[in-house]
């Protein structure tokens, strides 16, 4: 025993002990130190993040891009920020389930800007927004508002009605040829893709075409011949009355939504004008009705009332009423398109009254996958 204090006396006493307790007390000192410095820095920190769009399709894949910028001079490790994802999407491989809790862990050098992209799949239709993050460091607690919204809207990729030859139509007038283009509205010029027919070849403008440093094959483009202007509604009321139960209530809901998608998908690549009209409740109002338009701004707001419609939301507009408050204030010419399971007598009779006005009307079954014309 005497034998051990005289060796730990002798350890204590010798220099290089010293300089390690001394690098020890030095390193419990600077830790403490950062760790006050941290406390009140890291809440300089900026954050926000964005997807890096506004919608998708069923089933696409996007990014989730978060941004966090230190603006001091002090470098910031394991900086962790959290926040809930809602259910429906898939992160960086990770399906999320009743909200489930994400963390980000940063290390921000000073005056230093880092960004983490995660990986999102858009597995359910519907409208995703994320709330505020936060970030905790030992007893403090910081509540950042930077919320972040996205619209994922129906799959119908899957999908395919098969239409009469009947609805293509010419103009006002009903055509059973279905005729891509007519050569004599000239539309412009183009360079030459796979599949162009040889006569709509412009050997003149291909002769001063010049694209990267090579002669261009370029060729007409004429304008389509045929009316795809088409307003869509939507009857979403509740199908209870049908004997569905919840589950097949709620699937039908879905496959009508997805057809009306389809058609809707169809005339924007074809062209056509489109208009939207549900007795769903979107964006507020009990129903809606976009009339028939084009452009992007169209586009976007169809597809988003796609997105916010919900089965579990309260029906209070009969299909009956939204198709008189539609109709005759949609201009002639344009093929309406009504889905829905059954026909009432009492839609019936309006289909009927319509028609004989010179509405060219076709019902949709949302039953199956495919379509007829009524």
């Amino acid at each position: 025993m005497e034998a051990i204090k005289l060796f730990l006396l002798k350890a204590v006493t010798t220099p290089w002990v010293y300089t390690l307790l001394i690098i020890a007390a030095v390193a419990v000192i600077l830790r403490l130190c950062y760790v006050s410095v941290k406390t009140k820095y890291i809440g300089y920190c900026g954050y926000g993040r964005a997807f890096s769009c506004d919608g998708a399709f069923a089933g696409d894949e996007f990014q989730l891009v978060e941004t966090v910028t230190n603006p001091t001079f002090i470098p910031l490790f394991f900086v962790k920020y959290e926040f809930f994802m809602p259910e429906g999407l898939t992160v960086d491989g990770v399906y999320c389930s009743s909200y489930s809790k994400k963390t980000s862990v940063f290390h921000l050098l000073p005056r230093s800007t880092v960004k983490k992209v995660h990986t999102v799949r858009s597995d359910n239709r519907g409208f995703y927004r994320i709330e505020n993050a936060t970030v905790v460091y030992r007893k403090v607690f910081y509540e950042l508002e930077c919320s972040a919204q996205v619209y994922v809207y129906p799959d119908c990729s899957k999908l395919h009605f098969d239409m009469g030859t009947d609805i293509y139509r010419a103009g006002e007038i009903i055509s059973r040829r279905r005729i891509p283009e007519d050569p004599f509205c000239f539309a412009g010029i183009r360079e030459y893709r796979a599949g162009d027919p040889v006569r709509s070849i412009n050997f003149k403008a291909s002769a001063h075409s010049f694209i990267n440093g090579m002669r261009a094959l370029m060729t007409n483009e004429y304008e389509s011949s045929r009316n795809y202007d088409t307003m869509i509604l939507l009857d979403s009321a509740s199908y209870s009355e049908s004997g569905f139960s919840p589950e097949e209530s709620k699937e039908v809901y879905e496959t009508s939504l997805n057809a009306a998608c389809y058609l809707f998908c169809e005339t924007v690549k074809n062209g056509g004008r489109v208009g939207f009209a549900t007795n769903s409740p979107t964006k507020n109002n009990n129903s809606t009705i976009v009339p028939c338009g084009s452009g992007a701004a169209q586009t976007k707001e169809i597809l988003e009332c796609f997105a916010e419609m919900s089965y579990y939301s309260q029906r209070t507009y009969s299909f009956d009423a939204l198709i008189r408050a539609a109709l005759p204030v949609s201009p002639r010419g344009v093929d309406f398109y009504f889905i829905c399971t059954y026909v009432s007598d009492q839609l019936a009779n309006t289909i009927s009254l319509f028609r004989s006005a010179g509405y060219n009307i076709y019902v949709l079954s949302a039953m199956d996958h495919k379509g007829g014309a009524a």
